[in-house]
């Protein structure tokens, strides 16, 4: 069963440019990893500090095994410190 996740991230406005750095990285290491279809940043208009990214995954096996990886716990710890809150993350399927 296909599934999205939607995770929302509000970064610092001072390490920005580390935040697009990591996000790329993460991208790139998940694209790598079995069940892994896509996945799109965007930004908000309202506030620019907020960025929704949107990945599709085969299954929820595939993405829990990648969200339970030692390598994007990895990523995952830098990338917190560029955040100004923790992400928000919401998985859904289709009906």
């Amino acid at each position: 069963m296909i599934v999205k996740v939607f995770i929302q991230s509000k970064s610092d406005p001072a390490k920005e440019k580390e935040f697009k750095g990591l996000l790329q990285e993460l991208r790139t290491k998940a694209m790598e990893v079995e069940g892994f279809i896509s996945g799109e940043t965007m930004q908000s208009i309202e506030d620019p500090t907020v960025h929704l990214t949107v990945g599709t995954w085969r299954s929820i096996t595939n993405w829990n095994k990648w969200l339970n990886s030692p390598e994007r716990k990895a990523i995952q710890e830098k990338f917190n410190q560029v955040l100004v809150e923790p992400v928000k993350m919401t998985l859904y399927h289709y009906e």
